[in-house]
């Protein structure tokens, strides 16, 4: 295997006669002539037909995501389709041209700790005493960009704010030469108390906001000022008014027959337009027409290229339009841009392509990057976690040690998130969690066990998380707390994030709970039809979204983020068909054995009924063929099929113990039972 092979998968896709899907194009790369893609398109004739015939699948998926995280290769859709491909970027057709890529391993590599570096840790030991060696290390390197790679729970925080104050009391720099930026008021403010206002720290908008308050003149012809949340309502009735609608009739065309009343409904419909905007700003792009000849995208284009003209009309700007300008103001008068030596970047898995714009003209001596990418969640409303994985780091360093989760949490989270081939966390917590998976069988059921779950615990409820993945889950939750008379505050998507007060649990979407953590979680709904989320409270966003963001990728970050948020107690549940994310290893890992979810099974409705079925037919054809039941298939196929579901050649060929000679005999047959 050679040091260039990435390049036969650029080639593939420069010369195959069209763009495809990742299992089909392994099928080609790796060669294999009973693929139904290879042939019915008579693809064994290509020249790129098994020129990486001697790769492994986990070894090719190496590969495949090391192309994928330097960007040469990107999602995109068939015309006409929702079907996405994967095609070559013109980065990519550059580096078939010139090759650059020296190395192929996608992972990251952490910089040793040097001799030098024991020598200065034991000169500040006064100082760095209470951290751990990686800890150390990022906090006194003395690289020019250092990229910190933070798992859950390892500190990041107190790194870098401890970076910060060796910088300014061992180093001599300067402290208004240095510049702090996170995402969030609140971790800003934390930072601040840290740091007791000793350096500027802000946010990318509070940052671009201070710019445009002293130079905006220079790039503004008029007064321009930020827009209210009263201006959002009065441009979004202007527009609806302008395309000869008013606000009922958009709602019943925009949601047909959704149930929530009609207030619900006006604050979604305005998120989602919104957030249109928000998302073209994020990626420093005028606004286009996305619609595709989709109904409510046009609807919601028109609105939004109404509001865009009246916001330059009146001389409005939105957070979004504040780091847009910001940057532009920059860029036509450097003049006017504040010299840094050091800038430090906390949460940089998070950055769009306007943050990483500006970061990128700032231009500082020395950037010290801090993030996750196994916690990159955010795509769907810009981030880009591309700018983590592609940092071009003098230093990596990794921190890997875990103080908040008890050892088994930390053990599942891994297991979690094994496909991003990362560095394991590290245990730190000496005492054994809990750690529970639950079946149901129905949502009622589920979220009943919850309840009656928080009534017995004599845990303080402030202390108690449960996390669902849409809102919807969230509100039905909520109406069953209230019934219970159970203390709680809401998170989610859409709202002011409140924190729980003495004597109140906290119900939360996955999202909304980023960066907090409880002694005790539930994850509810970890079913195929939330993990990787099926549905969408906003589906106009997804035809924005869709040919630049990995949703399944991303969705399976979202699980281990649920994960991680567990201190001592976890309990996962679903009711239904499980997610794919619970792989057989977790559920090994869970104690949920075969016998025991074959039981289950049996004991459900729809999914039991369908894994009977299956038995059913195997017995058939054993008959009639003679042989064994499990020469046909074992009952962990059957049972691995119940659960999956599958719709496709392509689904049949991922479950276990379906080989290419099997898949052809029984597929059609399987498929049709499946329906």
């Amino acid at each position: 295997m050679g040091q260039q092979d990435y390049l036969e998968i650029l080639s593939a896709l420069e010369t195959l006669p069209f763009n495809m899907g990742k299992k089909s194009l392994f099928a080609v790369l790796q060669g294999e002539t009973d693929n139904e893609t290879v042939q019915k398109n008579k693809l064994h004739a290509e020249q790129a037909f098994g020129c990486l015939s001697g790769y492994a699948t986990d070894e090719l998926e190496d590969l495949f995501n090391t192309v994928k995280v330097n960007g040469f290769i990107g999602l995109t859709i068939i015309p006409g389709t929702r079907f996405r491909v994967y095609a070559l970027t013109p980065k990519g057709k550059a580096e078939l041209n010139n090759p650059t890529l020296k190395k192929i391993n996608a992972q990251f590599t952490a910089t040793d700790i040097t001799t030098e570096d024991e020598k200065l840790f034991e000169a500040f030991d006064f100082f760095l005493q209470p951290y751990n060696q990686d800890q150390k290390k990022a906090i006194v390197s003395k690289a020019r960009n250092i990229l910190c790679v933070a798992g859950a729970g390892s500190g990041k925080t107190t790194v870098l704010t401890k970076r910060i104050e060796f910088l300014t009391k061992f180093c001599g720099v300067p402290r208004e030469k240095i510049l702090a930026i996170t995402f969030t008021r609140k971790a800003r403010q934390e930072m601040q108390r840290r740091l007791q206002n000793s350096v500027q720290v802000e946010t990318f908008n509070s940052f671009c906001e201070q710019l445009l308050n002293k130079h905006g003149h220079h790039y503004y012809g008029k007064a321009v000022r930020v827009m209210q949340y009263k201006d959002k309502i009065r441009l979004l009735h202007h527009a609806i008014k302008k395309c000869g609608m008013d606000l009922p009739t958009v709602l019943q065309q925009y949601f047909k027959n959704k149930k929530q009343d009609k207030e619900q409904l006006a604050r979604l419909f305005m998120h989602d337009v919104y957030s249109i905007l928000d998302y073209y700003a994020n990626q420093n792009k005028h606004l286009e027409d996305f619609s595709s000849g989709d109904l409510n995208a046009k609807l919601i284009y028109t609105i939004c290229r109404s509001i865009t003209q009246e916001m330059q009309e009146v001389g409005l700007r939105d957070y979004c339009d504040q780091l847009r300008d910001g940057l532009a103001l920059i860029r036509k008068h450097p003049q006017l841009m504040p010299q840094y030596e050091h800038i430090l970047v906390d949460e940089y898995q998070d950055v769009n392509t306007v943050q990483q714009q500006l970061l990128e003209t700032l231009q500082p001596r020395n950037t010290f990057a801090v993030g996750d990418p196994r916690q990159s969640i955010f795509g769907w409303r810009g981030s880009k976690v591309e700018y983590i994985l592609q940092f071009p780091a003098d230093e990596t360093i990794i921190l890997q040690k875990n103080y908040r989760s008890k050892k088994e949490i930390v053990q599942l989270s891994n297991m979690s998130i094994k496909p991003m081939k990362l560095p394991d966390i590290e245990h730190v917590q000496p005492e054994a969690a809990t750690v529970r998976m639950h079946s149901f069988k129905s949502d009622a059921d589920e979220m009943k066990f919850v309840t009656e779950q928080i009534e017995k615990t004599t845990l303080p409820r402030e202390e108690i998380f449960v996390l669902t993945r849409t809102n919807k889950q969230l509100h039905e939750l909520a109406d069953l707390c209230k019934a219970r008379n159970i203390p709680f505050v809401q998170r989610s998507d859409e709202q002011k994030l409140m924190e729980a007060q003495v004597g109140q649990i906290t119900l939360s979407t996955v999202h909304a709970i980023k960066g907090l953590e409880a002694d005790m979680v539930f994850l509810i709904g970890c079913t195929s039809q939330y993990f990787p989320c099926k549905a969408s409270d906003h589906p106009v966003l997804e035809l924005v979204k869709r040919d630049v963001l990995d949703r399944e990728e991303e969705e399976l970050r979202l699980f281990y983020v649920a994960l991680s948020r567990a201190k001592s107690t976890l309990h996962i549940s679903h009711a239904g068909k499980a997610t794919k994310f619970l792989t057989n290893d977790m559920r090994k890992f869970l104690g949920v054995s075969f016998n025991q979810t074959i039981a289950s099974f049996k004991a459900q409705g729809a999914n039991g009924g369908t894994f009977q079925k299956l038995r059913e037919w195997r017995t058939s054809v054993s008959r009639k063929a003679g042989i064994p039941p499990y020469m046909i298939f074992p009952d962990k196929t059957l049972l691995e099929l119940a659960e999956q579901q599958p719709n496709s050649e392509d689904e049949l060929h991922a479950i276990s113990g379906i080989g290419p000679a099997k898949a052809e005999k029984y597929g059609r047959e399987l498929l049709g039972l499946l329906q």
